[in-house]
């Protein structure tokens, strides 16, 4: 028998003990399984769902948002709750919209020239600060979003059910105005006219794209 075919008999052998050995593991490496949250009835969903339509509501007056698609938008991924729903997707439909219609909008203007970069503007105008920090405020959905925070270490205490999400995760709140713009996309178009007051005080449709 050659000396290669011995040493591969070897180590097969060895392969095989190390299979039916079984090594005690150590109590702090076991993981522990999560705990199941308590199951709630529908009456005590619909309460919930209730407070979210709400808020909505009167935030986007005259729109109508329905209870599912509420907690959808208002219900983020690290969320125990997100098992149910979440706006994971919608908030990925949200991203994609604002930028078709910011591309759309430059690429019509009469002040758009040659060495504009369509890349920089997307950037500066829908990135996660610009959303998170100065748009989501004033909707104040930081009060109303069901989130659980996954790295606490910069929280200088625990945080309640009633307190706004900090500044350290604008991009839940990033994640928060992009799926109401990607859940609108389903909703009556009531602010049509505001867009284009809006579009107005800007300069209008002639006006500078950078400032």
């Amino acid at each position: 028998m050659s000396r290669s075919w011995e040493c591969a008999l070897a180590l097969r052998r060895a392969a095989s003990c190390r299979r039916q050995m079984s090594i005690p593991m150590d109590p702090k490496q076991i993981t522990p399984r999560p705990e199941l949250l308590p199951r709630r009835s529908t009456e005590q969903w619909n309460k919930q769902d209730d407070v979210l339509v709400q808020h909505l509501n009167n935030i986007f007056s005259p729109l109508q948002f329905p209870p599912e698609l509420a907690s959808r938008i208002l219900t983020h991924a690290s969320h125990p709750d997100a098992t149910r729903r979440h706006n994971a997707r919608l908030s990925f439909v949200g991203r994609r919209v604002l930028q078709s219609y910011l591309l759309m909008f430059i690429h019509s203007s009469p002040a758009l020239r040659p060495d504009h970069d369509f890349e920089k503007f997307i950037s500066h105008a829908l990135n996660t600060y610009t959303l998170g920090e100065l748009v989501a405020p004033k909707w104040e959905l930081g009060k109303v979003t069901k989130w659980k925070p996954m790295n606490v270490g910069s929280l200088s205490r625990p945080l309640g059910p009633d307190d706004d999400i900090p500044s350290p995760f604008a991009d839940v709140k990033a994640d928060n105005a992009r799926s109401i713009e990607g859940s609108m996309q389903g909703l009556h178009a009531g602010f049509h006219e505001h867009a284009l007051e809006v579009c107005e005080k800007m300069g209008g449709r002639t006006g500078p794209l950078l400032r």
